[in-house]
């Protein structure tokens, strides 16, 4: 039995000695789950900014069919601007991913 206890302890040891020069490196860990998180809230807010233009784009064609052409152009124009800002997200992204976003 106290060949099993010495590897018990010897394994908590390790454990130990690990976790206190892992430290400075769980920072380090820290700052990259921040960045992987960011990442992921960004392409949230991409995906929620593209079905809102969707519903808008159903809204300009509901406008057009009451014939409020006026009122339809313009929220058109609101839709082209946020699919720019979709556009100008996804190439930070893909940027900052090496390529991959």
């Amino acid at each position: 039995m106290g060949g099993y206890a010495d590897e018990v302890k010897a394994g908590v040891i390790a454990r130990v000695k690990s976790e206190r020069s892992g430290e400075t490196a769980k920072f380090g860990r820290g700052l990259i789950e921040m960045a992987h998180s960011l990442h992921y809230q960004i392409g949230e807010s991409i995906r929620a900014i593209e079905v809102e233009v969707g519903r808008l784009l159903d809204v300009v064609d509901s406008l057009r069919e009451v014939g409020n052409e006026d009122l339809a152009s313009i929220v058109v124009i609101q839709v082209q601007k946020l699919l720019e800002a979709v556009i100008v997200l996804r190439v930070a992204i893909a940027e900052r991913s090496g390529g991959t976003g």
